[in-house]
């Protein structure tokens, strides 16, 4: 885990109870990550709120560890959530309670509370019926 004191950010990093986070993840904040009860991981993986730098071009003319760390926004994990092995969590995304990730899968948007994702970008690929307005 990696909390990263940058100007301006203040990284808080929490994480609920019964949590099973298996070898080699990685969880790195400048600002927020919020994890619930239950989360279960695979292998490898990457939960970030943060990057070295943006994608305009005069940023990528810049050498990637001399960057500006930046932030899209903090990263929430829901409660029984399940991230498969290579899981990539990136910044400003919501994963809802009772998510699954597949494997090797992207995440850089929101997925709704009990539905499975997976991908680059991931998607949700099953929709337990509960996220329907009615």
């Amino acid at each position: 885990m990696t909390a990263w004191r940058t100007d301006g950010h203040q990284p808080c990093i929490t994480i609920g109870n019964h949590c099973t986070i298996r070898r080699d993840n990685h969880i790195t904040a400048i600002g927020r990550i919020t994890i619930g009860d239950y989360l279960l991981t695979g292998t490898n993986v990457l939960i970030s709120d943060n990057a070295h730098g943006s994608s305009d071009f005069d940023s990528l003319t810049i050498p990637p560890t001399q960057r500006n760390i930046v932030t899209k926004g903090p990263v929430v994990i829901g409660n029984n959530v399940w991230l498969g092995n290579n899981v990539c969590v990136l910044s400003g995304v919501t994963i809802g309670d009772g998510a699954v990730i597949g494997a090797n899968s992207v995440v850089t948007h929101n997925i709704p509370p009990y539905c499975v994702a997976a991908g680059i970008p991931a998607k949700v690929i099953k929709d337990n019926g509960h996220n329907h307005k009615h």
